[in-house]
């Protein structure tokens, strides 16, 4: 089986990198992130930013 991302862990942030071409699971990852932080919030780790145009879209949360 082969990963689909990678996943670089932080003391203050985690950033998850997926495989070059995959922007569409990136943005929906960023969305589901971003409305579980406005409807139920502390559910899942807090969105920070996202980089959807990078040859290897990421979401760093």
């Amino acid at each position: 089986m082969t990963s689909k991302n990678a996943v670089d862990l932080r003391y203050d942030s985690v950033i998850k990198t997926f495989r070059p071409g995959d922007r569409d699971a990136c943005e929906r990852e960023w969305r589901a992130l971003t409305l579980l932080a406005t409807y139920a919030p502390g559910l899942a780790p807090a969105p920070y930013r996202v980089e959807l145009g990078a040859a290897e879209p990421l979401v760093v949360m």
